[in-house]
């Protein structure tokens, strides 16, 4: 088991009125997008915004880590907090955390912390290794645009576990920004009657669901799914997707769904895991 410890712990603001939203800030500071994310997701769900720097060593090194060592990292975050202060005035707590990696640093904070969404920077292999190992529903962020700037969001569902969470998400990043959603059901043009009645319901149950912001809902036929989503995400600012799963989403030429799109897009990417479904 990784070992690790709490050093530096601040929590400005008043208690959190529910939840938690845990964001690791890395130490290059190229989190602008995932910090803005998360942001949003902690004032539109009334949540405290924690900010988590982790501090791996190699394991030859012994804990406790000297505190002169963590200089530098308190420093930055400190900065870091200071500036999130300049556009958020909700709850907020910062914690520099030090273990074996980073991975492991992520998921015993957000575990211990009792995250409700924890927000990544890209969804790589070590996005999807952490998405699959904590118990919090997962939000990467992919792309150099700003929020600010995001009016129009895709929300591309399917079958998939996580669609509601890509709809929830999006709704909630909508409202932040006040902008729109679009919800997109692609179905195969070769599909049967009763997969397009299937795709229908769907996407009338999740347009149904309460939210802060109303939704487009729209079904297209299509034989190829990531053109579609790709076609569709050059008229938006910012796409959410379902994290591809095993058996249920289709692998394409440029990876999964969400990997082709990311690769694409001149927008932001959101990727969600619904942590009922993480695998």
């Amino acid at each position: 088991m990784t070992r690790e410890e709490v050093w530096w712990v601040t929590s400005p603001g008043d208690p959190p009125r529910s939840g938690r939203v845990l964001v690791p800030v890395p130490a290059d500071g190229s989190a602008s997008a995932q910090l803005a994310v998360g942001i949003a997701l902690a004032a539109e769900t009334s949540a405290e915004l924690l900010l988590l720097r982790p501090e791996p060593f190699p394991p030859a090194t012994p804990l406790p880590i000297p505190d002169a060592e963590l200089a530098d990292a308190r420093s930055s975050l400190d900065a870091t907090v200071d500036s999130v202060r300049r556009t958020y005035d909700g709850p907020l707590g910062a914690v520099v955390r030090a273990g074996r990696s980073t991975a492991a640093i992520i998921g015993s904070a957000a575990h211990e912390h009792r995250a409700d969404y924890v927000v990544l920077d890209a969804a790589n292999a070590e996005t999807r290794r952490i998405a699959r190992s904590v118990d919090a529903d997962v939000v990467s962020v992919s792309g150099t645009n700003s929020l600010d700037d995001v009016r129009s969001i895709l929300a591309a569902v399917g079958e998939g576990p996580h669609s509601r969470l890509a709809a929830r998400v999006a709704r909630e990043l909508a409202a932040h920004v006040d902008g729109w959603v679009e919800l997109l059901h692609v179905v195969d043009s070769d599909a049967t009657d009763a997969a397009r009645e299937n795709a229908e319901k769907l996407l009338e149950s999740l347009a149904d669901d309460d939210g802060p912001v109303d939704v487009d809902a729209r079904l297209v036929e299509r034989s190829d799914v990531t053109d579609a989503v790709l076609e569709e995400s050059e008229y938006h600012d910012c796409s959410v997707l379902g994290a591809p799963t095993k058996n249920r989403l289709v692998r394409f030429a440029f990876g999964s769904t969400p990997d082709a799109v990311r690769a694409d897009s001149s927008g932001l990417v959101v990727t969600v895991w619904d942590r009922g479904h993480h695998g």
